[in-house]
């Protein structure tokens, strides 16, 4: 809302609002696109999320700011540290990344991707009023995005978890949490988050916006690879 307020009285033309897919809820319902609902249940970080967009929405209509909501997936690449820099060190340390088989559905996008969506929305009237997925409508699963930084690190097993052990985890968390009044540092969400099967759709950024990802997971990955060389983090 300040920075709204600021873009206001500032008189800026165009407010594009930085969501995430996990408005959705988790798991997110199949079929999941723009126009789903946004879900106000789960892990603090994406009620936050969802609530962020209820406020901006009320102050753009309010206020009369061409305002468009892009919601990000996991965006990975350089100077990434959730999606590139964490996953590495995880792998290093030998953590468990994966749930289960590590069939979940990622929705992984590579920056120059969303970044590509952005200018689109910036240059295009029909994206005002709007809401778009930052994704690539490919279904890469977990096994397959942290294998690649795996074989990037010589590492031939992945570490994985069954979803019983974390699930137990979580309910421990949600109980506590509802005693001390504390969000629970784990939430079943964030198990779902990775379990689940749904690839979101991005129909409507191809419709409206003739948005198409310029760059294959494969060249993505490639691209990273080149960059933690270049700073030496491989």
């Amino acid at each position: 809302l300040n920075l709204l307020r600021a873009a206001r009285d500032a008189g800026v033309q165009r407010f594009i609002h930085l969501s995430t897919i996990n408005v959705h809820g988790l798991p997110p319902p199949p079929n999941a696109n723009a126009d789903s609902p946004l879900s106000f249940v789960g892990d603090f970080y994406s009620v936050s999320k969802a609530e962020g967009e209820r406020a901006a929405w009320q102050f753009a209509r309010e206020n009369k700011i061409a305002l468009t909501v892009i919601r990000p997936a996991c965006t990975y690449g350089p100077c990434s540290n959730a999606w590139t820099l964490t996953p590495l060190d995880r792998l290093r340390r030998g953590r468990p990344v994966l749930i289960g088989d590590g069939n979940g559905i990622c929705n992984a996008i590579y920056i120059d991707n969303l970044i590509d969506l952005i200018l689109l929305t910036l240059k295009n009237d029909a994206a005002v009023g709007q809401s778009f997925i930052g994704a690539e409508g490919r279904g890469v699963t977990w096994r397959e995005f942290y294998g690649v930084y795996a074989k990037m690190l010589g590492i031939s097993k992945i570490n994985a978890m069954p979803r019983w052990f974390p699930l137990s985890i979580a309910i421990m968390f949600e109980r506590l949490a509802k005693l001390n009044g504390y969000p629970p540092r784990v939430a079943r969400s964030s198990i779902d988050f990775y379990s689940h099967r749904v690839m979101f759709d991005i129909e409507k950024s191809k419709r409206l916006l003739n948005y198409s990802p310029r760059v294959s997971f494969e060249e993505g990955m490639r691209r990273t690879e080149m960059w933690l060389r270049s700073e030496k983090i491989l």
